[in-house]
């Protein structure tokens, strides 16, 4: 999408690598300069008053630089009486490695591994983190620890191995 700010995307790479499901993204007005990029991440079309939550990313430029910032938002969306935020982080547009920690940071990595096909998924993760050129900054290390052990926790459940015998 091509009407995104600058980091919207590798924000929303950030949230599916992750695990969180991205429902819809909504691309700022682009004749209001005070409007956001929306990323959905819950929808309820129940008819209540709560209509789902999202993350916003607003677009910060300054005179006189080339600085471009994101303001990185989650709120409620609500059909009457405000949208409340749950949290905001101004970032570095261009920060991937700062964009990738506030996912880690609000998002932390604590469910466990129900499926095969979760299993083979954490395990893929593993080894592109592992295989990075780069090597890892502090937020993928984090996720490897954490992706480790939710591997570890998995075999030992579906693979226990007996105490050794006197």
């Amino acid at each position: 999408m091509s009407n995104l700010y600058l980091g919207t995307q590798t924000l929303v790479d950030a949230l599916t690598t992750h695990g969180i499901p991205v429902l819809e993204i909504e691309p700022h007005d682009a004749d209001d300069i005070e409007s956001a990029d929306l990323i959905w991440l819950e929808r309820d079309n129940s008819g209540g008053m709560y209509e789902g939550k999202y993350v916003t990313v607003a677009q910060s430029t300054y005179a006189d630089s080339d600085r471009i910032d994101i303001l990185v938002s989650v709120e409620s969306a609500h059909l009457y009486g405000g949208n409340p935020t749950h949290w905001s982080e101004l970032l570095a547009a261009n920060d991937c490695d700062a964009i990738q920690a506030v996912v880690l940071k609000y998002w932390p990595l604590n469910k466990t591994i129900a499926t095969e096909q979760e299993y083979h998924d954490t395990l893929s993760r593993i080894a592109e983190l592992m295989s990075a050129e780069h090597g890892m900054v502090e937020a993928e290390e984090d996720e490897f620890e954490a992706l480790v052990e939710m591997v570890e926790a998995y075999e030992a459940k579906l693979y226990p191995v007996a105490p050794p015998a006197r």
